[in-house]
């Protein structure tokens, strides 16, 4: 994709030496277009609003409204604005409450070109990723309109496709779905399932998160804790999720309840039908343990991950609160051969 001279940056700060800096590196950057500047976080606000910009660079401390402020008013003008934070301040208290409230990235005074430069590319190429995200997504929902039953294969794979291109984003994520598969496949065949179920268990894995394409990228992407009401936006997904495979996988009844029901609870405080034990189809509580354990054993941007060790003792802990007790120690007993599990494309 050609993003030469493409871009609109916004840069926010009370020290001209800084600004003039910023604007400095922005201008030999081949992919932007035009550099506004503000003194202070309302005058961002006027400048933001009044004209049409694609990414912010805010200081923390300015007179009249802080930059913590300023992300907070512009994430609630646009939810999807790109913000970069730049401060001599590094309370890790503050870089959490910039990020918290919606920033993308925070670099450090004194920063060296490279450094600006290097967020600068970062925010551009996530940019960039939503972008494509959102035309792939219409061009998903013009085929997903034309669907027959001779089309299902293709659309699997493009389901597919989508969720590998939204873990390629985040490698906190990355392959996520892919461990989800092959653990549910792993334990499904150490249940004694058939291959169909196993089929449909694969497919399912591959699935399981593909609704998270309808919940908003501020919210999605966003590298901190999310509020209440953030959580409650991404406890739609499996809903979302269910709704885009039907057409093409209806009659994949495993698939669809994996999809669907992979948050369930197995004390009956998960979502999205708070059902409890049994309740809540056999292969959904096979995936809802290979869910936790990847999420477990992976990094996140908030946290490391767990150990192979760490991860079985909390399955363990959890064996009737979030899972299937049977499944758990079933799970627990034949982690080795699970894990190897290899995937199939």
């Amino acid at each position: 994709m050609d993003t030469k001279n493409k871009y609109t940056f916004l840069i926010v700060d009370d020290e001209f030496p800084i600004v003039k800096i910023i604007s400095d590196i922005l201008n030999i950057h081949p992919s932007v277009k035009q550099i506004y500047t503000a003194n202070n976080g309302l005058e961002g606000v006027e400048t933001y609003q009044n004209n049409d910009i694609d990414f912010v660079i805010t200081d923390i401390l300015m007179p009249k409204m802080t930059g913590i402020e300023l992300i907070k008013k512009l994430m609630s003008i646009n939810p999807d604005v790109q913000i970069i934070v730049e401060s001599a301040f590094s309370d890790i208290d503050l870089v959490r409450e910039a990020m918290r409230s919606g920033a993308y990235d925070y670099i450090l005074k004194p920063f060296s070109i490279e450094d600006m430069m290097t967020a600068i590319n970062r925010i551009i190429e996530r940019r960039e990723f939503i972008e494509e995200k959102r035309r792939y997504v219409h061009r998903l929902e013009e085929k997903i309109a034309e669907t027959t039953a001779d089309l299902r294969q293709k659309y699997l794979l493009a389901f597919t496709t989508l969720v590998y291109a939204l873990e390629a984003r985040d490698r906190y994520t990355h392959d996520h779905s892919q461990n989800v598969s092959r653990y549910s496949v792993g334990l499904a065949k150490a249940a004694g399932l058939s291959d169909d179920e196993i089929y449909m268990i694969r497919e399912g894995g591959i699935l399981h998160d593909v609704g998270k394409i309808g919940i908003p990228d501020g919210i999605l992407l966003k590298p901190a804790a999310l509020t209440d009401e953030e959580y409650e936006t991404i406890k739609q997904h499996p809903t979302i999720g269910r709704n885009i495979i039907f057409p093409a996988l209806k009659e994949h009844s495993i698939t669809m309840n994996v999809v669907y029901y992979h948050h369930e609870r197995f004390d009956g405080y998960g979502y999205p039908e708070r059902l409890k034990g049994e309740a809540i189809p056999f292969h959904a509580r096979i995936a809802a343990i290979a869910d936790a354990y990847d999420a477990m054993t992976s990094r996140r941007i908030y946290r490391n991950n767990r150990t192979v060790d760490e991860a079985i003792t909390e399955i363990n802990a959890c064996k009737e609160k979030h899972f299937d007790p049977e499944l758990a120690t079933l799970f627990v007993n034949n982690i080795d051969s699970i894990i190897k599990e290899k995937n199939v494309e």
